[in-house]
């Protein structure tokens, strides 16, 4: 179980979808230069490199050791302790699933790292319901697109140029509500507090009521083509909105589809949280913050916080396979297993680098909009093995 250094070879132009943005539309151009990777951002198009290491070493304390001793010292953390709570899951599908399963066999609880995300979202969908529409539907049937919280240089231009409309449709579908107060705009915007865009939605209910407070000419014009599209969509980012204002939207679309189709698309899967909450639900019958126990599975999204949890559990497992920076809240104990570039790896009293799919493995990862799969390429070797490959030696 050695990871021995090697030589990469040069690969240029490989392109791979995106893990990391809430689309996952988009192609990153990669290089591999010696053993540097250098990849172009798909929403900012600037490039970045990095060395992707592969000579890291499983930690203990912030001391190198061989793998079986870093799997021995997981064994006894999971003995002395009954209680677990899992954490991250940056992940590939694969390696979510094996993580639920083991969740489950030690009955631990589970959450997403982006879970604060996906609770502003779930929570009023399951209060008032709502038809979610796919990236096909945007492209091929939306005729008015209303961006909430959304700034335009968020919007990448490759889930633009996707969409595939003409410049005359994209300029008069578009309308962005935001209370920014810096916007470099070439779409028509209505700059509101959440307050006020909540009034908006109020108004929209009857028309002929315009409140004076959002009372202007882009107010009208967004009034007038709203009642006049077939097939309006709200294209949220529950990141960007608090639940209050998730509500609202929520709420007038429940109402307003009594006389109009109003749909919604959530840019929720960064991180592939789209896919962890695909699994989840198929596994649970839960969006994510489950807490399994010997009655099943119990869904807690107000208990499963990390600042409640560290109260009282000692034992944290933190999966991160994607993302370098894990933004952990550390409880007594803290294993964290992933990315092997992990930054502050030295602070986990295990640490156990594994497999990160786009790069020296294959994986599958979910869209934003919950239908699309993409596959992940492996582009170079390593000796690294999989999350799954690991759990299933401490299992």
């Amino acid at each position: 179980m050695t990871q021995n250094s090697r030589m990469l070879n040069i690969i240029k132009n490989k392109a791979s979808d995106c893990p990391f943005c809430s689309t996952f539309l988009s192609n990153v151009q990669k290089e591999f230069i010696s053993n540097k990777l250098v990849s172009t951002d798909c929403c900012t198009g600037k490039r970045s490199e990095y060395v992707y290491d592969l000579n890291v070493k499983p930690m203990i304390n912030g001391t190198n050791v061989t793998l079986n001793d870093a799997i021995f010292h997981f064994k006894e953390l999971l003995k002395n302790n009954n209680q677990g709570h899992i954490n991250g899951l940056s992940s590939d599908q694969q390696t979510i699933q094996s993580v639920l399963n083991f969740a489950e066999k030690k009955k631990y609880s589970i959450n997403h790292m982006h879970d604060e995300q996906i609770n502003n979202f779930f929570f009023p969908f399951q209060k008032f319901g709502s038809s979610l529409s796919s990236f096909n539907e945007l492209k091929n049937r939306s005729d008015l697109l209303i961006f909430v919280n959304i700034e335009e240089n968020l919007l990448c231009k490759t889930f633009l140029s996707r969409l595939g409309w003409k410049t005359k449709k994209m300029k008069n579908c578009f309308f962005i509500l935001n209370q920014t107060k810096k916007l470099n705009c070439r779409f028509k915007t209505l700059k509101l507090s959440n307050l006020n865009i909540t009034n908006l939605l109020n108004n929209l209910k009857t028309i002929h009521e315009i409140d004076k407070m959002v009372e202007s000419k882009n107010t009208k014009y967004f009034f007038d083509i709203f009642y006049k599209s077939k097939y309006p969509v709200f294209i949220l980012n529950s990141a960007n909105i608090n639940q209050y204002l998730t509500v609202s939207i929520f709420n007038f679309i429940k109402n307003i589809n009594k006389k109009k189709s109003v749909k919604i698309f959530n840019l929720l899967g960064a991180d592939n949280s789209g896919g962890f909450i695909n699994s989840c639900v198929s596994k649970t019958g839960y969006p994510n913050a489950v807490n399994f126990t010997e009655n099943g599975a119990e869904y807690e999204p107000d208990q499963l916080k990390t600042v409640k949890l560290k109260k009282y559990i000692d034992l944290q497992i933190y999966f991160s396979n994607f993302r370098k920076t894990p933004c952990v809240n550390f409880f007594n104990k803290n294993v964290l297993i992933g990315h092997p570039n992990s930054e502050n790896k030295e602070k986990f009293d295990i640490f156990i680098p594994t497999v990160t799919p786009g790069i020296d493995g294959r994986g599958l990862i979910v869209r934003s909009d919950g239908i699309g799969v993409i596959k992940l390429e492996k582009v170079i070797d390593s000796n690294y093995f999989t999350t799954s490959y690991i759990l299933n030696q401490i299992s």
